[in-house]
Formats: structure tokens, sequence, C-alpha cells
């Protein structure tokens, strides 16, 4: 599967009127809600349904139309808003010059977002707010735009307010729920979704953040029946489809977890990440033919996925095609030149593959971007020394000890290659520690006494030989070492 990485704010802010299009009633939206609403991160795809059922006041102006492209909205929505049945007019209460100010702060902060200049937007949703301090999309946007400066205690509170002043609506709660959880605030987050969803018991919105919370905790059963609940309640919900699938590809469910990527397949072909998922379900199932196909689906929509060479290369690797997949591999490496975690994934590949000197590289590609991580430092070592370079192999271990000096391993290998060096003694001071450290661990007395015997203290090999022999009785070759010696000794 892909490698999750935790959203941005903005970004974890999608399907906000997923509760609309489900919904019962709503309030026409006027300019600024539609323009809060797309800056706050809802998808223009629901929006472009909720502004065609309740619509806009009147067909909206050719400037009207340049602020939302330029607020990110897709042509899906750009098509629809000149066709809505009506736009509510807020001349009742907010004068039109007024109006037309906030929508003109909106549009800069569109621009402003849209270079990331996140401070720069807060100072214009702060005065537009000024202008209409009783938009609580705005008080939303505002908390949203702290997130994305990096200031997220301070939008979560502007949330908090905004919850507190108006407790029942829905997407306040449900954007507090999602900044509190982009912030690692699980249970606050899922008790959030959870009041929304009291107020809209119908979102199937709300059911898939809390599963989606929930999957974060390790609650994947809770997380299905949250899955579950929203696709009953909106059977054409795509990512609850997907999230539903991901859940059951973590419980190991091969076969559910494929029905759900296929639900998605029918209703979006193009859905971002399906293919990877879908064709790493039918490999743990044991289909590397029909995973392969899959990975490939994922290629033809982009060349460059990373990731799916890296799959198809498995995939392939599992079906014995071996140089098909070690140009996979390649292809992979070289797409993502300075990602650690490929590297020690196309490093393993690469040494099981018979490919020892393409390995140690991607092993200290990998070393070099992590210099801290002792299993890759450990993992560069042992191939080092398969290799016979010794020097370099004694330069890796030591480079894990020097992150982690109880890393048992390191000391182990490290002693032998100092051994293989002709260094007895150090060889022998590093197998006492690893032999301290894993005291479960037969190899390290048993290579210890080797050691010492060799050096001519047969006593205290012996007893190396001994606790080795005691912690292995089925290994002939440590047991009858033991037993030779012991004869020597004590004829």
């Amino acid at each position: 599967m892909n490698r999750n990485t935790r959203r941005s704010v903005i970004l974890s802010i999608v399907a906000l009127l997923v509760f609309i299009a489900t919904g019962r009633t709503q309030e026409p939206m006027d300019r600024v809600e539609i323009l809060g609403l797309l800056l706050s991160g809802t998808p223009s795809g629901l929006l472009t349904y909720s502004v065609s059922r309740w619509g806009v006041t009147s067909k909206p102006d050719k400037p009207f139309l340049a602020v939302l492209e330029e607020a990110g909205a897709d042509e899906m929505l750009l098509r629809a808003l000149p066709h809505a049945r009506k736009i509510k007019k807020r001349s009742d209460v907010t004068p039109a010059a007024t109006e037309k100010a906030v929508v003109d702060h909106l549009a800069s902060i569109a621009r402003a977002t849209r270079q990331k200049q996140w401070t720069e937007a807060e100072g214009e949703c702060r005065a537009a707010l000024a202008l209409q301090p009783d938009r609580p999309v705005l008080e939303e946007l505002l908390g949203v735009l702290l997130q994305q400066e990096g200031r997220k205690p301070d939008g979560i509170a502007v949330l908090r307010g905004a919850a507190e002043q108006d407790p029942r609506r829905v997407r306040t709660h449900y954007l507090l729920g999602s900044a509190l959880q982009d912030g690692g605030k699980l249970d606050e987050a899922i008790a959030e979704y959870r009041i929304a969803l009291r107020l809209r018991p119908e979102s199937a919105l709300m059911h898939n953040s809390i599963g989606m919370a929930l999957v974060e905790q390790g609650n994947i059963d809770e997380a299905i029946v949250e899955f579950r609940s929203a696709i009953r309640l909106w059977p054409e919900f795509m990512e609850g489809h997907f999230n539903f699938g991901n859940a059951l590809y973590r419980k190991g469910d091969w076969e559910g977890a494929i029905a759900r990527y296929r639900a998605v397949e029918r209703l979006n072909p193009d859905f971002p990440g399906l293919y990877n998922n879908l064709g790493a379900a039918l490999l743990n199932k044991g289909d590397a033919s029909g995973a392969a196909r899959e990975f490939r689906t994922a290629l033809r929509h982009n060349g460059e996925d990373a990731d799916a060479h890296l799959n198809l290369a498995n995939a392939l690797a599992s079906q014995g095609a071996k140089e098909e997949a070690l140009a996979e591999y390649r292809t992979a490496s070289s797409l993502k030149p300075d990602d650690p975690e490929v590297k020690i994934t196309i490093g393993e590949a690469f040494a099981l593959l018979g490919q020892p000197d393409e390995a140690i590289e991607e092993y200290r590609a990998a070393a070099n971007r992590l210099p801290n991580n002792e299993q890759i430092q450990y993992s560069l070592g042992v191939l080092l020394a398969q290799q016979g370079h010794l020097d370099e192999s004694i330069a890796a271990y030591r480079a894990a000890l020097a992150v982690n000096p109880n890393h048992a391993p390191s000391h182990h290998n490290l002693g032998a290659v100092l051994a293989r060096k002709g260094d007895i003694d150090g060889a022998i001071a590093q197998l006492r520690v690893a032999a301290q450290l894993d005291p479960h661990n037969a190899l390290a007395p048993y290579n210890l006494g080797q050691l010492l015997h060799q050096k001519g203290d047969d006593a205290s090999a012996l007893s190396e030989y001994r606790d080795a022999c005691h912690l292995a009785p089925s290994n002939s070759q440590i047991c009858d070492s033991y037993q030779q010696l012991l004869k020597k000794v004590q004829p």
C-alpha cells in the first residue's frame, strides 16, 4: 500500500458538504459563504451539488467567477455556478459595499494561499471578519489559516470559540475535529466528529471522519463499523469505500479489501492510489499476476509513480521475473533518489536478487540520509562484509553502535569481522558484549568459544561452548564442539 503521511489541515478538510448532499434542509448560500467554504478546503464537486440544489441569489458576475478560479475551484463548480437556480442576496442584512469588500478580502486570501503566504492570508481574513464579525464561515477560515501558519493551538482555539458561539453549526465541529486530528489529539477529534454526527445523523462524512481517526488510534474494528455506515448512507461515496478497503487490508481481509477497491474503480477509475492498493491486496492474496496488472494500470495513470514501480517490482520478483523486477527497482530508485525508506526496500530486494553491489549503493544512499539509523548501518555492514569490504564493514558497524551502543547484532558481527582481520582480542571483546546484551542467542558464546580455543584458553572456551549448547541443545555443531573440547580438557 501507499505509505501514509499526516494530512495537512486544508487537504484533510475534504467532503465538507456531504451532510448537505444527504441532509433534508439547508440555508441558501451567498458569495461569501461559497468562497469561505471553498477556501476552507471544501471540495468543489460537492459544493457544486449544493449550489445547484440551494443556489445563489443571481447569476454570478464574471469578476466573482474569476475570484472562484483564483481560489482553486475546479471546472465542475465554475460550470455549475452560472446556471444556479437562485442566489441568496444578503443586501437586506449586509450592504452591498460591505459584501463586495469581504469578497475582495477573500480574493486576496485566495491569491495568498496559492502562494502559501499564510500570514498575509490571515491578515486579510481578520479584515473580512472586522467587516462581518457575525459570519461563522470567516471564523472557520481563520482557524484553518492559523493551522496552515503552523499556529495549531491558535487555530484550534479559534475553532473552539466558533463552536461555542454556534454549537449547532456542523461544519465548525467538523473543522475543529479535523484540526484536532491533525494535531494528534484523536480522542478530542472523535468527540467533535460525534457532536457533528448527532447534529446530522445522516452524514456519511462524519462516519468516515470518525473511522479515519479510529484507524490512527489502531481501533480497526470500530473504524470498519464507521466506514460501513458511511457507504450505507452514501453508496457512491468513493472515499468511504476506499478507506473501508484500507481498514479491511489492515485486518488482513484481502477479499473484503479487494471488493471495496473494485467499488471505487466502478465509481471513479482515476481515483488516486486505487491501483497500488488494489494490487497490494491481490499480491497478499497470492495473485501476483493480477497484482502486476493493477500496478501497470497505476503506471499508465502516472508513469513516474515510484511506489507503483516498486510494487510492480515486488510482484515480478515473486513471479521469478528477475530481470524485469530489477529494471523496475532501478526505476523506482531513480524516481526517489532521496527517500531513505525506498532505498532500504530496494537495497533489501537487490540483495535477495543477487545484486550485492547495487544493494550496497542503495544502503549507502539511505545511510547518508538517515545517519542515525542503526538498522541501516547494520544492514550495510552485513553486505560489505559479505563482499569482503572488511574495513568499510567495520566502519558501518561502529556507526551503528555510535547510535545505539546496546545493539547486540552489531557487536556480534563487528566481532566476526575483527576476527577475519586477525584482531582476535578486539573480536573477543565485542562478542562478550554481544553475549551479555543478548543472553538467549547461542551464536555469541559459541563464536566466543571458538576464538578462546584458538587463543589456547580451553577452560574459558569450554565454558562458552557449554552455555551455547545449553541455549541450543538441538544444534549438533555447537554441542559437538562442546563434547569434543570437554574430552580434551577432561580426558
